[in-house]
């Protein structure tokens, strides 16, 4: 879990002669792996955007009930 000390840590290394020591975390960010070519990044946001979907409008959006129904990775 990341807590505001840590992120303040690494905001004190940006533009010192430690900053290439964030080049590790930088290349995870951007993971292009993908599964049925749908890439992780999008896989992994689609259940977030659901939830806040379920707690904005009070309902799962028609898509997740879709998937839900056909046991597909994506309707």
């Amino acid at each position: 879990m990341n807590t505001l000390d840590a992120l303040l840590r690494v905001c004190k290394l940006i533009t010192t002669p430690l900053e290439h020591s964030l080049d590790s975390q930088r290349a995870r960010r951007f993971d292009t792996s993908s599964v049925s070519g749908i890439s992780v990044a999008d896989l992994g946001c689609e259940p977030i955007l659901h939830m806040k979907h379920f707690q904005s409008k009070g309902s799962l959006p028609q898509s997740s009930v879709e998937q839900i129904l056909s046991g597909s990775v994506r309707a």
